[in-house]
């Protein structure tokens, strides 16, 4: 629990300098005039952050209700000028107000104050700070500063970077403290409490009166139930309030039913989907087994097929063996025939017979290479006859085909038949060549003849 334990004056209303400590339940006693009341203000000023809204300053003075002079009321200007009745104390004040709060279990301080200054030809005081002070507990020493003439209130800038440097977690809400009050109550509630700054306000204001208690129930009433004042205007609203809430209650209604009627269709798109997924599962469990069963009997068969290429193997094996001996009795067979007389013979003869195979080709190839020159002087011989139509040409012709048709028969050629139709071909092959030199020779004349005539000519183009 934290309890208000110290009250910190300086140039408020009568009082100088004043520390008023306070410990349980604590009363104030003194004559009219003494300041009982100003310090009861004093505590509004610094709660409330001077929020003249929430001030009811000498409130104690006027239970009955009745209005007070104008020379009777006071203000925060009054109280820092310290003017009682016609008489000021002080023409200029700063003044300094200042709560200190204490947490019961741990003695955790807190201080809560304000920096006030007046002057007399103004009409009004001016905030000069308000501020929180976690873990501080101060008192009218702090707020003072000695001379050789005495002792006088610090001057607040310097007072704002003494707390900055002693007290962390400082805030200063300056000049203007707007919501210092909710500040104080965010600063001093306790956990998991919650504040509301205006009900706690008008209750302040209320207990500052005084007021007799006549019972439990005007005690509730006075500080704990809202004021019973009907505004038909805010009925109205809330009745409009209440039809707007009544109508967006059907909608959400109307929505949750179709919403509830999706729920359902899905569900049993769900109870569907459940049934094809085990459906599925139970056809995959049945293709497992057949493909385990297929597996085994193909196993079976591979453990056969295995039995069998082992014994294909040691077969094949045996057979190699077989041959090999095989291979081994055909070698010794061999070396024994190569060591044979008559193994000889035949090799000698199966030598002969390779030659002689290779001469008989040689010797259809010559003989066709003769017949294709045959062929080529017979047709040698039919371009001279059409061309010379010589009868020793003719007769040429004639040797050579009678020739080819011997060798083709296969009769018997004696070499001077050879020799005799070459004669016979080659003396008119060696006319033709005289022949065919003179010709050439004489048209090598007429083109010497033919050259010369040009250059004749041209030399005579030239001149000309």
């Amino acid at each position: 629990m934290i309890t208000l334990s110290r009250i910190v004056l300086v140039n408020w209303y009568t009082f100088g300098a004043q520390d008023i400590d306070i410990r349980g339940s604590a009363g104030i006693v003194g004559p009219n005039g003494a300041g009982k009341s100003s310090i009861l203000d004093a505590i509004q000023v610094v709660i409330t952050g001077n929020n003249s809204n929430h001030l009811a300053l000498n409130a104690s003075s006027n239970q009955d209700g009745s209005r007070r002079k104008t020379s009777d009321r006071r203000s925060v200007r009054d109280y820092c000028l310290g003017k009682i009745q016609n008489e000021t104390l002080r023409p200029t004040s700063i003044t300094y107000l200042a709560l200190v709060f204490e947490r019961e279990h741990d003695k955790r301080s807190w201080t809560i104050g304000m920096g006030l200054s007046a002057r007399e030809q103004d009409q009004s005081e001016e905030i000069l700070c308000a501020f929180i002070a976690p873990d501080q507990s101060l008192r009218t020493s702090d707020f003072l500063v000695e001379n050789e003439n005495g002792r006088f209130p610090i001057d607040h800038d310097d007072l704002i970077a003494k707390l900055r440097k002693n007290a962390p977690g400082f805030e200063n809400r300056g000049q203007r403290p707007a919501n210092f009050t909710n500040h104080v109550l965010a600063t001093l509630r306790g956990k998991n409490f919650t504040a509301d700054p205006k009900r706690f306000l008008t209750s302040l204001k209320r207990a500052l009166r005084f007021n007799e208690m006549e019972s439990a129930n005007q005690f509730v009433r006075t500080f704990l139930l809202d004021d019973d004042k009907v505004d038909i205007e805010t009925l109205r609203e809330s009745v409009a309030t209440w039809r707007d809430f009544q109508k967006k209650i059907e909608e959400l209604e109307a929505q949750k039913e179709a919403v509830s009627r999706s729920i359902k269709t899905y569900q049993a798109i769900i109870r569907l989907q459940e049934e094809a997924r085990r459906m599925r599962w139970v056809e995959a469990y049945a293709e497992k087994l057949r493909l385990e069963d297929h597996l085994a009997r193909l196993t079976k068969q591979f453990e056969a097929k295995q039995g069998e290429h082992h014994h294909a193997q040691t077969l094949l094996t045996s057979t190699r063996t077989r041959l090999e001996q095989a291979k081994d009795e055909l070698g010794d067979i061999k070396r024994s025939l190569a060591t044979d007389n008559r193994e000889l013979a035949i090799k000698r003869l199966q030598l002969d017979l390779e030659r002689i195979t290779s001469q008989l080709a040689d010797n259809e190839r010559k003989r066709d290479s003769y017949l294709a020159d045959l062929a080529l002087a017979i047709s040698i011989s039919d371009d001279l006859i059409q061309t010379f139509d010589d009868g020793q040409y003719n007769a040429a012709r004639n040797v050579c085909r009678s020739l080819v048709e011997r060798v083709k028969a296969d009769q018997k050629i004696s070499p001077q038949d050879i020799d005799a139709a070459v004669q016979r071909v080659t003396q008119p092959l060696q006319g033709y060549r005289g022949v065919l030199n003179e010709r050439y020779a004489s048209r090598g004349r007429e083109q010497t003849n033919t050259m010369a005539d040009l250059r004749s000519t041209q030399d005579q183009l030239r001149t000309i």
